[in-house]
């Protein structure tokens, strides 16, 4: 799913770049430049580093490739390092 139309940014973008080390909204925006036209993506940028969503309707909770289970299981293992 498309996070940002404007650039072209997919959730998984925004995720691969959380598990890459990124940890804040503004260095995805950075990196990927989503945000940086309309502004109307900033706020679904955010919640996606901070883990909180958004993530299609067809994750359950059950699902591994559920991408904020994922997250979190990234984040669990960085910081367990």
């Amino acid at each position: 799913m498309y996070v940002c139309i404007c650039e072209a940014v997919s959730e998984q973008d925004i995720l691969d770049l959380v598990g890459a080390g990124a940890s804040t909204a503004h260095e995805v925006m950075e990196k990927t430049r989503a945000g940086t036209r309309c502004g109307s993506c900033r706020a679904t940028v955010k919640s996606l580093v901070e883990g909180d969503g958004p993530v299609s309707t067809e994750c359950a909770d059950s699902a591994p490739t559920c991408g904020v289970r994922r997250l979190r299981m990234i984040r669990s293992a960085s910081s367990a390092a």
